[in-house]
């Protein structure tokens, strides 16, 4: 799915939100639609029903008198039939006894909302149709005569099985509680035709909402992938080098803040490399004139002519250009180490080692730079695995730094946090407080502060950290600056470890 067009997968996904929706209805809803139904059917009988309110059945003459209540509230007769002294069931409609027992009939049943409804009479064991003959298995008869011997309440609801076909029925009393019942009933074709009615609909929405979606699907698609196609034109543009043009997106959504995060990016990219490309014209201007005065110095002193007066001091200008030289030259080898960390995190030469000797071997190669500084070094033995040549340019670039600003001291310190399992190394010096807009940017490459010499040191320093997995900021003091380092703990930690002072 991940290899789809974005427009397929937006419809996929709501293609199968709406079929899941659908299976479930069709899970749980025919359950509930059946009893839904079966109460409308049953409202509908009783509906119908209302035509007979107040019915009575009496006997006068051999002949049964079925008489209903009208708006009146009078007493109209519906019709009359001979008493027949034996069970009746329904015969064809040729059958002598029914055309006796239904003389002259204009009551019509009524029929509402859809449903076919047939309406008898049950007096003792006679059952007489309202307006039609209507043949009743007698097994079903019988049932009849035990429910309406059992029936308490004045109307009461039933469903059975003929042949098959379920129907439902009501079995209602009269007023007098005595003369006989009014059973209606209809067939439950009617509630199986609405259901299948029903998920026929179903089925066809939801072809049609499949369908209809992939319009508004296309649109989405084309919606959400139009920022990131421009975005991809732009970052493919940035990796030719040409990152000028900016990421001009007016959204306030996730696309936008990704389109923020490319632009800011850009922006750095920018800043670096008019940076580098002017640190480059620089250093190719400054190793360009002290290579001119060493050699026309040099050719000088072999003709005979000293351009300072005397052969020393004409020498002495020839190692001070072949000192200038060399700085140079180590800031061309420190943006290539920058560069080759960048490219890869080196994995060579991992092995278990002490962190404090790393950084104390440091101190003592670099602290008589300037003798005058009072050094302390308070720090526990702390075990990692990691490359020593890469700790040691990590150590080196910041105590470097901390020799140009100190003005008196250089301390060293460590914190052991036992919860995290970290160690925090502090190196402070009480130089200068560094610029609140420097420490936002002072790990950039050819970021320099008023004594820096080529920008690079702390950005090596970083992108070794950030590959090794450890942490590094700088706070201003009341009265300097400290260097924080975060270790993780990769070993055993002894905390038994010596402090000097010097």
């Amino acid at each position: 799915m991940k290899h789809w067009p974005m427009a397929v997968k937006i419809w996929a996904v709501f293609a199968t939100v709406m079929l899941c929706l659908f299976l479930a209805v069709s899970l749980l809803m025919p359950s509930m639609l059946r009893s839904f139904f079966t109460g409308q059917i049953y409202g509908m009988i009783k509906d119908s029903q209302k035509l007979f309110a107040g019915f009575t059945i009496s006997e006068e003459n051999d002949t049964l008198s079925i008489t209903i209540s009208t708006q009146d509230n009078e007493a109209a007769s519906l019709f009359l039939v001979p008493i027949i002294r034996r069970p009746v069931l329904e015969t064809s409609p040729s059958s002598n006894s029914r055309d006796q027992a239904m003389p002259a009939r204009t009551t019509t049943t009524f029929v509402p909302r859809g449903a076919d409804i047939t309406h008898l009479f049950f007096y003792k064991d006679q059952l007489i149709p309202v307006a039609a003959s209507t043949e009743l298995p007698e097994s079903f008869v019988e049932k009849l005569k035990q429910e309406t011997a059992s029936q308490t309440k004045p109307v009461e609801t039933y469903e059975e099985t003929i042949g098959g076909q379920s129907i439902l029925y009501i079995i209602q009393k009269p007023k007098d509680n005595k003369s006989g019942f009014l059973v209606s009933y209809t067939s439950n074709n009617y509630r199986n035709e609405q259901i299948g009615t029903l998920f026929r609909n179903l089925s066809l929405l939801l072809i049609a909402l499949m369908l209809v979606s992939w319009l508004p699907c296309m649109w989405l698609a084309r919606y959400l992938s139009k920022p990131f196609s421009v975005m991809e034109k732009q970052i493919n543009r940035i990796s030719e080098h040409d990152w000028h043009e900016p990421f001009d997106l007016d959204r306030k959504d996730e696309i936008g803040r990704l389109a923020k995060a490319f632009e800011t990016m850009r922006q750095r990219l920018v800043q670096q490399d008019q940076a580098q490309q002017s640190y480059l014209q620089n250093t190719s201007h400054e190793l360009k004139t002290p290579v001119m005065v060493i050699h026309s110095y040099a050719h000088s002193i072999k003709d005979g002519f000293y351009p300072k007066g005397t052969i020393e001091n004409s020498i002495e200008t020839i190692i001070s250009e072949a000192e200038r030289l060399d700085k140079q030259i180590h800031s061309l080898l420190n943006l290539n180490r920058l560069q080759y960390i960048r490219s890869t995190a080196r994995q060579s030469a991992m092995k278990p080692m002490d962190i404090r000797a790393v950084l104390e071997d440091v101190v003592e190669r670099l602290r008589y730079r300037r003798p005058e500084l009072h050094w302390s070094f308070e720090m526990p033995n702390w075990f990692i695995t990691g490359n020593e040549e890469q700790w040691k340019v990590v150590f080196e670039n910041i105590i470097d730094n901390q020799i140009r600003y100190a003005s008196s001291e250089i301390l060293i310190s460590a914190e052991i946090d036992n919860i995290a399992r970290a160690l925090t190394v502090e190196i402070y010096n009480d130089g200068p407080p560094m610029e609140a807009s420097l420490l936002q940017d002072v790990f950039d490459p050819f970021k320099m502060g008023p004594h820096g010499r080529f920008g690079l040191g702390l950005a090596i320093v970083k992108q070794i950290l950030n590959n090794i997995g450890a942490q590094i900021e700088i706070v201003n003091k009341n009265s300097g600056v400290a260097f924080r380092l975060t270790l993780p703990e990769e070993g055993g930690a002894d905390v038994d470890g010596k402090d000097h002072q010097s």
